[in-house]
């Protein structure tokens, strides 16, 4: 942040004069402070400081700022009896004739304190101001240490900018968690029992004459296909009998079933449960209406 005397004229010797330069009577040369050419905004910003903490400064807020935007982007606010701001980021919000507040982040470069105008504050977009509004830090998303979703900021903080307008509460998904830590679980077939996936299946022979069901081992007779029921010879795929999948079973506990079951097994904490008593989580996150000032600089 520049300070009132990095902004003060300086002095310096140089043997010739540049084009940018005035030299007075001294011969040494000042350098000329060129004012940049602005433009007024044309409506007043409602300006918010931002905590340390990513909290609004709502007791420090100040309403009817004017704002004036120069070509290369900086923004300049006059903010009169301005207090001591314990922060270098702002956020303005513009009210919409609809109701709705439109918001952007403001970082601080310098302050200078004038007493016709007040606090003078530049600064451009961005900073810790936008990285709050950031769609990024708004939406939850899988947080890969923890197996959990997660939003850039700690939800009580985001809640009060949506108290005062700055964001909008929205839905995102819903997602089935564990239910013991709310962990990110996988799915897939798995042992009822125990809850493994090291399954195995035989795949058996069914003859359509007699209705047998039994083992591919119990068929194959030197090097014929043979019913072991019924004893017909020569048996032919898809015109005498078909392949089936057989009963499962658990390799690891021995368990052996007809059918498996859907299991689920929680990615942090390794809990396994039936799939159907996964508990689900409803994630909402947060939108921001975003002001560009810079659209309103008319073109050159």
């Amino acid at each position: 942040m520049k300070t009132d005397l990095e902004l003060a004229p300086t002095l310096t010797e140089q043997p010739r004069a540049k084009a940018d330069t005035v030299l007075d009577s001294t011969s040494a040369t000042v350098d000329r402070v060129v004012e940049k050419p602005k433009f007024r905004f044309p409506r007043t910003l409602t300006i918010v400081p931002v905590r340390p903490d990513g909290a609004p400064e709502w007791s420090l807020r100040a309403v009817g700022i004017p704002l004036d935007i120069t070509a290369d982007g900086e923004l300049e606010l006059n903010w009169k009896n301005a207090p001591d701001l314990p922060t270098t980021a702002l956020i303005a919000f513009l009210q919409e004739a609809d109701g709705t507040r439109r918001v952007t982040g403001i970082d601080i470069e310098s302050m200078e304190a004038r007493e016709a105008t007040g606090l003078r504050i530049t600064g451009r977009v961005g900073g810790f101001g936008n990285e709050i509004l950031s769609p990024e830090k708004l939406t939850p998303a899988l947080d890969k240490k923890t197996m959990t979703f997660q939003l850039g900021f700690a939800p009580d903080i985001l809640d009060q900018w949506a108290a005062i307008g700055a964001l909008e509460r929205v839905f995102v998904d819903k997602v089935e968690v564990c239910p013991r830590c709310q962990g990110v679980p996988s799915f897939r077939e798995g042992c009822p029992n125990c809850g493994s996936a090291n399954l195995e299946n035989e795949c058996l022979i069914h003859h359509f004459a007699c209705a047998h069901v039994g083992r591919i081992s119990d068929f194959e007779t030197e090097g014929d296909v043979v019913c072991p029921k019924c004893r017909t010879r020569r048996l032919i795929v898809a015109s005498d009998f078909d392949y089936v999948a057989g009963p499962y079973r658990c390799l690891d506990c021995q368990w052996n079933n007809v059918e498996p079951e859907e299991v689920a097994q929680c990615l942090r904490c390794d809990f396994r449960f039936p799939a159907y008593q996964a508990n689900t989580q409803e994630l909402r996150g947060y939108r921001a209406h975003r002001l560009d000032p810079l659209a309103y600089v008319p073109a050159s």
